[in-house]
């Protein structure tokens, strides 16, 4: 598996988180593959994982809690995962309501149980941000992502077909 990782930018700005993709093969023969996103080390996951823990506790159902998984891209009409994280519009899981991205999903049902959030492409920084789970809407991440946009976007070079 590949490894692509971001670094934390050496410019004068709020503080930007790193990143790392991890493109893996989901169905070889379909040549379908998913694209694991790590920030600071951590998988996305599990750093969703330990935020909605005490949520999904407080309403008895702490099974739920991170309970997601990547992607698939591949898909004839998806765009590119590069493009994807850059909140491109051209698949099903781009720019749903609002401008937001599905970052995660549910593992029988990719779009059934999603984790979304808005991503802003500005001048010197790509920004998540809004993150939702929109069949929790009253869960608060409190959760704002801040990479440097020329790292972001090499890294995200690496993944585009």
């Amino acid at each position: 598996m590949d490894t692509i990782s971001f670094t934390r930018s050496p410019l004068e700005l709020p503080r930007t988180d790193g990143i790392a993709v991890h493109p893996r093969l989901a169905s070889p023969a379909a040549g379908l593959y998913r694209v694991r996103v790590e920030v600071d080390d951590v998988p996305l996951v599990e750093l969703i994982r330990t935020i909605e823990l005490p949520l999904a506790t407080a309403e008895g159902h702490p099974q739920i809690a991170g309970d997601y998984v990547e992607p698939v891209f591949g898909w004839p009409d998806d765009q590119p995962p590069g493009a994807h994280y850059l909140g491109v519009p051209g698949s099903d899981w781009a720019c749903w309501p609002a401008g937001k991205t599905v970052l995660l999903g549910d593992a029988d049902e990719f779009g059934a149980w999603p984790l979304m959030a808005r991503i802003d492409v500005g001048p010197r920084v790509v920004t998540w941000s809004a993150f939702e789970q929109p069949y929790r809407p009253h869960w608060d991440y409190g959760l704002r992502l801040v990479f440097d946009r020329d790292a972001y976007e090499d890294a995200l070079d690496a993944l585009r077909r």
